[in-house]
């Protein structure tokens, strides 16, 4: 379980990136569809919304990634509860990033990182409230 949580840590990680890749590619896209607008002697607005449509499908395609990743990263955290310090700094730049972007799912895991606090997100072995008798592939190892 641990080492699952692990590759879904990781790849939400990775599929975060989606939140800053889509908007940046709808702004170069706008960039673009408005030089050829310049460009050509028509200014007919019916004839630019379908551009303007197809270079919105960035931030639509970024934002679809970036949730798969959140969901990914909270299946990591919650149930095959992978936490370590990475992890802990990562998720506060993804919900820095989700704050930005989508104010309530941002503020929502901004709400629980702050209750749980680093402490939950530190390796086992130096957790206080770590129990004695630690179980590593079947096998009990005492503290």
């Amino acid at each position: 379980m641990y080492r699952l949580g692990r590759q879904l840590a990781i790849w939400g990680s990775v599929l975060q990136l989606g939140l800053l890749a889509g908007p940046a590619v709808t702004v170069v896209l706008m960039i673009q569809t408005f030089a050829d607008v310049a460009q050509s002697s028509g200014t007919d607005p019916s004839a630019l919304a379908p551009v303007v449509l197809s270079a919105l499908m960035g931030t639509v395609v970024g934002l679809a990634v970036s949730c798969v990743g959140f969901v990914a990263m909270a299946i990591a955290v919650l149930v095959c509860k992978y936490r370590t310090p990475w992890l802990h700094s990562v998720l506060w730049a993804v919900a820095v990033l989700w704050l930005l972007s989508a104010l309530p799912l941002g503020l929502a895991l901004m709400v629980g990182l702050a209750v749980t606090g680093r402490r939950a997100f530190q390796p086992l072995e130096q957790r206080t409230d770590a129990p004695e008798t630690l179980v590593v592939s079947g096998a009990s190892v005492s503290r």
